[in-house]
């Protein structure tokens, strides 16, 4: 059985639920839209999910997905897309990458020292093209090994977890050491609704506390993904979005108000 015909498998639900619907262009931009340095960054950001999620078989690997859902679809521009779990993660170092507290905490993981054998980090899950996505090759899907920090506190929801062997085909991100200002140019990679990689660009708002916010158009899924600053450095990890009451039980409703208007929270990089 060959990779597309597992992927053809795994998403049979999400081609059913989106048949027949109209899917207009994305609100999102595309992992083949980026620039080049974008695109390096691209290489180090990966989609968590557990281990069971992974199919893979001579020709590449499919990941387990839900369908995308239907308020969604106007906002997805490939009808074929599924919706993974279970957040994103990128490398700091060649086998240490950062997400979000909660994604380790909602896996019953978020505890120094736990194992992370159960994780999947799930690199170059991208749209190639406006109608194809990628099956992450093998080597691009790397095993949690053990949680080395993890927190789920007010003001601190970080997460780092080593690697059960180094990432040497991508480079790790590279960190911002000045400080920063409010008003300037942010942007993020992740996967919103565990959607394929999608880019978000905004602006600081609030470097006042440890804790900073920017206008980002991030939503579920969205935690754990990095924040750059505009020479490509990263700075901060998405770990919530602030949406009016009225859109909150709407997750795409949410990331079509919130591009240019809501509020996300952003911790320091470890």
């Amino acid at each position: 059985m060959s990779v597309r015909e597992v992927a053809a498998i795994v998403v049979a639900l999400a081609v059913s639920a989106l048949d027949g619907a109209k899917v207009s262009p994305s609100a999102f931009v595309e992992w083949y839209m980026l620039d080049g340095r974008q695109q390096a960054s691209a290489a180090a950001i990966a989609a968590v999910v557990m281990d069971d999620d992974v199919i893979c078989v001579a020709d590449g690997c499919a990941i387990r997905q839900r369908p995308v859902p239907k308020a969604c679809v106007a906002l997805e521009s490939h009808a074929d897309a599924g919706v993974i779990e279970h957040g994103t993660a990128f490398l700091i170092e060649r086998r240490t990458v950062v997400t979000a507290g909660h994604v380790l905490a909602a896996n019953h993981m978020c505890a120094p020292g736990a194992s992370a054998r159960a994780l999947r980090f799930v690199f170059d899950y991208r749209m190639t093209t406006a109608h194809t996505i990628a099956a992450p090759a093998e080597d691009s899907i790397y095993a949690g090994n053990e949680v080395v920090t993890c927190s789920v506190a007010p003001d601190d929801d970080v997460a780092v977890v080593s690697l059960r062997r180094e990432a040497v085909d991508r480079e790790p991100l590279r960190r911002r050491r000045q400080a920063l200002s409010p008003g300037e140019r942010i942007w993020s990679l992740g996967h919103p609704l565990g959607l394929p990689l999608k880019y978000s660009e905004g602006t600081l708002v609030d470097t006042s506390e440890r804790r900073l916010h920017g206008r980002l158009a991030v939503t579920h899924g969205s935690s754990g993904a990095p924040v750059f600053d505009s020479e490509g450095a990263v700075f901060g990890v998405i770990v919530s979005v602030r949406v009016p009451a009225a859109v909150t039980d709407d997750s795409c409703a949410a990331i079509e108000y919130c591009a240019g208007r809501c509020l996300a929270s952003i911790e320091p990089v470890p």
